[in-house]
């Protein structure tokens, strides 16, 4: 017996009419595109809601096990709420190497917030990445989908006044 899913809380969405439509999609025919269905959800609603991975156990008999292994192992997921804007600081070998450990410790310091978090008001997120794929530009920092190269100190200060004026603190580095 499959257990009901629980409300999601989405205000004004039809969440599960729109999640049907997507385990349909994926999962009608000889071959379940799990991570397909994951990734759609994911875009649908920028995240992916633990209660949405409920229903869709309940709806496709794929246990929530198995969702939750795919969700939580790549990076491409979330299972909370981003921010109004995310800011991705490269740690690849050529940003790390030029300074993207002390951008991330600033933007820690200066948003109140560690890497993988989002600010209480759910103005910022901050993620650590792997590599954005811009070594020429190192350090590499994306606001909102925008490369930033060469970042420096004054650039993320900026970066810090722009996404969360009211935050903005000198760190005194």
């Amino acid at each position: 017996m499959n257990p009901t899913p629980p409300s999601v809380d989405l205000p004004g969405v039809d969440w599960s009419g729109q999640v049907d439509t997507l385990v349909e999609a994926h999962t009608d025919g000889p071959h379940r595109d799990v991570l397909g269905l994951l990734l759609s959800v994911n875009e649908a609603f920028g995240f992916v809601p633990r209660n949405v991975l409920v229903h869709i156990s309940a709806r496709a008999g794929i246990p929530v096990a198995r969702l939750l292994g795919i969700v939580s192992f790549y990076q491409a997921f979330r299972l909370e709420p981003p921010g109004a804007h995310i800011v991705h600081v490269c740690h690849g070998t050529a940003c790390h190497v030029v300074g993207s450990p002390g951008i991330t410790t600033y933007l820690e310091r200066a948003l109140d917030i560690d890497a993988g978090q989002t600010t209480p008001d759910g103005q910022v997120t901050l993620a650590s990445v792997a590599c954005v794929g811009c070594c020429s530009l190192a350090p590499v920092v994306r606001v909102d989908g925008e490369t930033r190269g060469r970042a420096g100190i004054h650039d993320v200060r900026a970066l810090v006044a722009e996404v969360k004026p009211e935050r903005f603190r000198e760190s005194g580095e």
